[in-house]
C-alpha cells in the first residue's frame, strides 16, 4: 500500500515483513496474488465489522453514527489504503473489480439500506432521499480526509497529533451533516 503495485517489488516486501524472499513466493506466486489476499482480508475486516453495525436492530440515526465512528477509525488505523484503492481503480479498474469479485465482496450497507426504507416508511426520513446516494456521501464524506490528508493538514495547519484529534471531531461533524441531510 505505501508505494503502490507497480512501484512494490516482493524483495522489499519479503524484507520489510522480515521473511526469505522464497518463502514469500512460495506461499504467494505472484505479487499479484499477495494483493488478492491483503486486499481480501483487509476489506473483509472492514465490511463484515460495517455489515455487523447495519444488521443490528436500532434507531437509523443511531446507527449512522456508528457506521462512520467504524469506518474513520479503520481508515485511521490503515491510512494508506484509500490512496492505494483509488491508484489501484485508476491504474486497472477492471482487474480492480475482478479481484472485489475473486474475494466475493458482499455489500455492507444493505442494512443501512434497509433501515432508510423503513425510517421513511415511519416518516422519519425525507420520502425523496435516495439511499444509494445517502450511502455514497457517506463514504466519501469519511473517506476524503484520509485520500487528502496532507493538504488537509496543511490547510488546517495541523501536526499529526492534531490531525488525528479532528479525524475524531469529524465523526460527530459527519454525523450530525448526513442525518440532517435526510431528516424529514
Amino acid at each position: 500500500m505505501q508505494h503502490g503495485y507497480d512501484a512494490a517489488r516482493m524483495r522489499s516486501i519479503a524484507e520489510r515483513a522480515e521473511i526469505n524472499k522464497g518463502l514469500l513466493h512460495y506461499y504467494f506466486k505472484s505479487k499479484e496474488a499477495l494483493l488478492v489476499e491483503v486486499f481480501g482480508e483487509t476489506f473483509s475486516k472492514l465490511f463484515l465489522t460495517i455489515q455487523n453495525v447495519t444488521e443490528e436492530d436500532g434507531n437509523l440515526f443511531d446507527m449512522i453514527g456508528k457506521v462512520v465512528d467504524v469506518y474513520i477509525e479503520f481508515m485511521m488505523d490503515n491510512p494508506q489504503l484509500p490512496t492505494f484503492i483509488i491508484q489501484e481503480l485508476n491504474r486497472d479498474p477492471e482487474r480492480h473489480i475482478q479481484r472485489m469479485k475473486k474475494a466475493s465482496f458482499k455489500f455492507p450497507f444493505v442494512g443501512l439500506d434497509k433501515a432508510m426504507n423503513q425510517a421513511q416508511e415511519d416518516g422519519l426520513v425525507n420520502p425523496e432521499v435516495n439511499s444509494r446516494h445517502f450511502i455514497l456521501n457517506l463514504i466519501s464524506m469519511t473517506l476524503f480526509p484520509f485520500v487528502a490528508a496532507k493538504m488537509v493538514g496543511f490547510m488546517f495547519k495541523l501536526n499529526d497529533k492534531q490531525y488525528k484529534q479532528f479525524l475524531r471531531e469529524r465523526k460527530k461533524e459527519i454525523t450530525r451533516t448526513l442525518i440532517a441531510s435526510i431528516q424529514a
